[in-house]
């Protein structure tokens, strides 16, 4: 390789380039993410050392300093896959390599402001490594699903989504996935808003429900200042569970709401 190919690829002009296609556009935590990495040779051979395929989400974290406090977006890897051992890339060569990714159950759902992202590197020596990232939707798993029909069947409507840090009340990320809803006609005498974490797993759901209750009188004005209001609850379902689908779910759920507002 001449001096002069070398300096230019060293800076990305002649180099190799990667372009990953997705095979769907949706894909939920614990389901399955199939795609195609196809790389084209520059102007020489290359030497490909590793191709690796990442899947990517941010969170939010408050980072306080003496005088001030800040929220900062971070990056979080979910998922890392590499798709083959190192190899040389002819020049003006196609090659394609076919890849298969479990999503974590961990993987936030895309709502709001909360993405994920597909992010392919090369690593080659001597060389701009090439990178392509390509955004995932993820949708809720069936169960996840059931429970959010059911909720948007009363009436309940996203008024706030975020993915915060809370190292110590999550599973295997440092974040959590928190839904804020408005309630629907049937709970808004009683209830002011919801909150609900949402955790797939394999058995079944935990479906973790803050109730924030509305202010009655003065009783309520004293559980407000006690900070009585608000009542969270955890339950894990199954798939018989949410059998009969949102509608009995709804019901079930918006019976359990009021009892406990």
């Amino acid at each position: 390789m001449s001096l002069l190919k070398r300096v230019m690829e060293s800076v990305g002009i002649g180099s190799v380039k990667v372009d990953t296609i997705l095979h769907q556009e949706h894909a939920y935590p614990g389901g399955e993410l199939e795609g195609t990495v196809t790389m084209f040779g520059g102007q020489t051979d290359q030497q490909v050392d590793q191709v690796s395929v990442r899947l990517l989400t941010e969170y939010r974290k408050k980072e306080k300093s003496r005088d001030s406090e800040r929220i900062v977006v971070k990056q979080h890897c979910l998922a890392s896959i590499q798709l083959n051992e190192p190899f040389t890339l002819q020049a003006e060569e196609k090659s394609e390599l076919p890849f298969h990714l479990t999503i974590p159950y961990e993987t936030p759902l895309t709502l709001g402001n909360t993405k994920s992202w597909i992010k392919t590197g090369l690593d080659i020596d001597w060389s701009v490594d090439p990178i392509d990232t390509d955004f995932l939707t993820i949708v809720p798993d069936p169960l996840s699903n059931t429970v959010l029909e059911a909720l948007d069947l009363l009436g309940c409507r996203i008024k706030k989504e975020a993915c915060e840090y809370a190292p110590k009340l999550s599973r295997a990320v440092p974040f959590l996935q928190e839904i804020e809803l408005a309630p629907g006609p049937s709970l808004r005498s009683r209830v002011e808003e919801l909150e609900i974490y949402l955790f797939p797993e394999p058995q079944g759901l935990h479906l973790y429900l803050e109730i924030d209750r509305r202010n009655r009188g003065l009783s309520g004005w004293f559980a407000e200042a006690l900070d009585l209001d608000e009542k969270t609850t955890r339950h894990f379902l199954t798939t018989e569970d949410l059998a009969d689908g949102p509608h009995a779910f709804a019901s079930r759920l918006e019976s359990f709401i009021l009892s406990n507002s």
